[in-house]
């Protein structure tokens, strides 16, 4: 009989498995938000995270994350700190998160010279009436007899 009591308890307990999983920010995406990582160190699969940005809802997140693994989710970039709380079930954890401005550098405007060539052609049909009409009222230094 206390062999059949020790078997239903620790049957029990492998039913009532340790969930624990811990949450850090890992980095920026291309579009400067703030990538957070959920890793499950439990025993069992954890399911649908809630989401909480400075004790205010952001997002629910539902998923199935298997022991021994992690997820990857967003929260926006506005360059400030945040308290970030991640739950699931009864399980709370919280983090820090630091924002940053996101930089972006705008590239000089590449300016192409083009040529005019209207312009050029009136200036250089100027060019050659001015030539031409100086030529002919230049007076011949030398004399033909």
């Amino acid at each position: 009989m206390k062999l059949v009591k020790l078997l239903l308890i620790l049957l029990f307990l492998n039913m009532v498995q340790a969930t624990d999983f811990y949450i850090y920010p890992v980095g920026y995406n291309e579009n400067g938000d703030i990538v957070i990582s959920i890793t499950n160190i439990g025993n069992s699969t954890i399911t649908d995270f809630v989401v909480h940005k400075d004790n205010s809802f952001e997002k629910k997140i539902v998923a199935n994350l298997e022991p021994n693994s992690a997820l990857q989710f967003y929260v926006e970039n506005d360059g400030l700190t945040h308290k970030l709380k991640v739950c699931s079930e009864n399980i709370c954890k919280e983090t820090e998160i630091i924002g940053v401005y996101k930089m972006t550098y705008d590239e000089k405007p590449v300016i192409k010279k083009e040529i005019n060539y209207k312009f050029v052609a009136i200036i250089l049909i100027l060019v050659i009436t001015l030539t031409i009409i100086l030529i002919s009222l230049k007076k011949p230094r030398f004399k033909i007899n």
